[in-house]
């Protein structure tokens, strides 16, 4: 198998627990998002950034690390005069 193909494997299979743990977390905070609840107010804030700083690094776990794991290990093989296949296509 190619590392594009496994790093590929990889990604999907992890897409289910990392989808999961993060949007059980997110609707978890809703509330305290919307500003319900005892000190909704004083709160609000920290739950907003928590949401949007867990949303952000859903994606970056999902695509941008392994993007940049290939792409570093692709220039690090290149370097040495071996060319990826998977860079190829």
């Amino acid at each position: 198998m190619t590392l594009k193909k496994n790093v590929v494997e990889v990604t999907v299979n992890h897409i289910r627990p990392i989808t999961m743990t993060t949007l059980t977390t997110i609707t978890g905070l809703i509330p305290l998002a919307v500003g319900f609840g005892g000190g909704g107010s004083t709160n609000q804030p920290m739950a907003i950034a928590v949401v949007g700083g867990l949303s952000f690094a859903l994606v970056l776990a999902l695509f941008f690390v392994p993007y940049i794991y290939l792409y570093t290990k692709g220039m690090r093989n290149s370097s040495s005069g071996e060319l990826l296949a998977s860079f190829k296509n």
